[in-house]
C-alpha cells in the first residue's frame, strides 16, 4: 500500500479508537505514525518491510507510552500497526514477527493492482468524509507546532511520486488523492509561519482618549 492508503486508514482507525477510549487524538502525530514503518527505506542496511514492519518491534517501542499514558496511547498504536496489519499484509506481506522469524507473512495482492487501488481510493474518500464531518480539517489548519510532524507523511507521499516519473512506481490513478493530501499537509505546516508573520506585523491599537481630553477647537 502507498502513503495515501496508510495515512487514510491510520487516521480513520485511530479516530474510531480514540472515540472508543474517550481521548482526543493528535492528528499530525497519527498521520506521521501511519507511514512511519516505511522509514526503513531511508535507513541504510535495513530491508524494506523487515524490522520496522515487525509487530514485535512496534509493540516493544510503544510499551513505554502505554506504561505512561495507558488507554490514551491506544489510538497511536492502532495508527502505527495498521500499516503492517492492513495495507502491507494485503500487498505482499512483511516480516511480521521479526526477530522470532524472518518469514514474510501476508497476501499477494499487487501493490499496483486494481484491488489495492480500490482500497486506497476507498480509504481516501472515507478520510475526506471524516475530516469534513468532524471538522478535523479546521484543526489541521490551525497554527500548531505539532503540524510540523506532517513532513513525514508529506515526504512519504511525494518522494515515491517523484521517483515514479522515471521508474513508474505508482499508478497514475493515485495522483489526485496524493496531490490533495500534499496540499493539506502543506497548508497545515504553512499555517505556522503565516501566523508568526501575522503576529509580527499586527499592531495593537493604542488606548482611545476620553472625549473630555480632546481639545475643543471652538475654545482654542
Amino acid at each position: 500500500m502507498f502513503a495515501v492508503g496508510h495515512a487514510a486508514y491510520g487516521y480513520i482507525l485511530a479516530k474510531t479508537t480514540g472515540k472508543a477510549v474517550k481521548t482526543d487524538i493528535c492528528i499530525p502525530l497519527v498521520l506521521a505514525l501511519s507511514v512511519a514503518p516505511d522509514l526503513d527505506l531511508l535507513i541504510r542496511g535495513l530491508d524494506h518491510r523487515g524490522a520496522t514492519h515487525s509487530i514485535v518491534v512496534l509493540v516493544l517501542l510503544c510499551a513505554p507510552c502505554f506504561a505512561k499514558y495507558r488507554a490514551r496511547a491506544l489510538p497511536y498504536l492502532v495508527a502505527l500497526t495498521q500499516h503492517v496489519f492492513l495495507g502491507d499484509y494485503l500487498t505482499g506481506g512483511s516480516e511480521l514477527f521479526w526477530p522470532v522469524t524472518s518469514d514474510t507473512i501476508g497476501l499477494n495482492w499487487s501493490v499496483k493492482g486494481l484491488q489495492n487501488q480500490v482500497l486506497e481510493w476507498t480509504g481516501f474518500i472515507l478520510l475526506v468524509l471524516v475530516l469534513v464531518l468532524t471538522r478535523d480539517y479546521s484543526r489541521l489548519l490551525k497554527p500548531n507546532m505539532e503540524n510540523l510532524l506532517l513532513i513525514i507523511p508529506a515526504a512519504a507521499t511525494f518522494v515515491p511520486f517523484y521517483i515514479s516519473r522515471r521508474y513508474n512506481m505508482i499508478p497514475s490513478s493515485l495522483l489526485v488523492p496524493s496531490i490533495v493530501l500534499l496540499v493539506l499537509y502543506a497548508l497545515s505546516m504553512l499555517s505556522i509561519p503565516a501566523h508568526a508573520i501575522k503576529q509580527l506585523f499586527h499592531k495593537e491599537p493604542g488606548p482611545r482618549l476620553p472625549d473630555s481630553t480632546i481639545p475643543d477647537k471652538a475654545h482654542q
